[in-house]
């Protein structure tokens, strides 16, 4: 990821085309936001910085040209991370609302999070943008179980909050099908690879079960061997002692009579 997103060319050129626009929020976000997550690194081990402005340049190159939702993608994650009131942040009132409705407070349930989200239409949409910049980068860096967790509330509440914002802002109607569209494309892959390596796990755990049952059933009757000690197969066939309850065989003689039925030996 770092070495395909340049920290410093986006931030040059963010700073640049939020000059051009008068964008004074964005202009106080960018400088704000890096101060506040320098030192800070993502878990795939880049800069955090890369994050918020990954977000904001993928905005923009989608046509957004709202000062507030560049701001607050910028700042999304300030406040939660970097110990930082909304009210500190120096941009204007409507987005610091929409920053703190993004700040998830530890231990706050889903529901209501999301459901305070999809009341702003800033937060929303700066919402849908960061699950849509997180499933992108997750593979790899998150444990499979937390991958899964992440899909689960992609579904859960994300997706619905697309179709809810949608409904409630038509005329966002095409940056949401984009987002939507990024967005399941990224989570059905990535959850046909957890399939896919589930399903191989299980086969493979199988396929141990099985080998490991062979050494526990008679080679002679195939009735439940009873070990009288750890098993210690070698190259000839022996092994620790054993006996089969049910044909009364045990030890290495098992494995003799196997080899001796098999070729036709007969004892003289």
């Amino acid at each position: 990821m770092s070495a395909k997103f340049n920290e410093e060319k986006m931030y040059t050129y963010l700073k640049g085309f939020a000059a051009g626009q008068q964008w004074h929020d964005t202009i106080g976000a960018l400088a704000f936001a890096r101060a506040k997550h320098k030192g800070q690194m993502r878990k795939s081990g880049e800069p955090y910085i890369v994050h918020p402005l990954t977000m904001a340049n993928h905005a923009i190159a989608l046509g957004v040209r709202e000062d507030a939702i560049i701001a607050t993608l910028l700042l999304h994650d300030v406040c939660e991370d970097c110990d930082v009131r909304p009210d500190a942040l120096p941009v204007s009132e409507k987005t610091r609302e929409a920053v703190r409705l993004l700040t998830r407070v530890k231990g706050e349930p889903l529901e209501p999070y999301y459901r305070q989200i999809g009341e702003n239409r800033i937060a929303a949409i700066a919402k849908l943008f960061d699950r849509c910049n997180n499933v992108s980068t997750m593979a790899g860096v998150f444990t499979l179980a937390k991958t899964q967790e992440y899909i689960d509330e992609t579904r859960g509440y994300v997706l619905p909050l697309l179709r809810q914002a949608k409904d409630q802002w038509p005329e966002d109607s095409n940056l949401f099908f984009v987002l939507k569209y990024h967005i399941i494309s990224v989570v059905d892959g990535l959850e046909a690879c957890l399939q896919a390596a589930a399903s191989a796990s299980q086969t493979i755990a199988v396929a141990e079960s099985d080998e490991g049952q062979q050494e526990d059933f008679c080679p002679i009757c195939g009735g439940e061997l009873e070990w009288n000690g750890d098993r210690d197969i070698q190259d000839d066939g022996a092994v620790a002692t054993w006996s089969c309850p049910k044909c009364g065989v045990s030890g290495k003689a098992a494995w003799n009579l196997v080899f001796d039925e098999h070729f036709g030996i007969e004892e003289g």
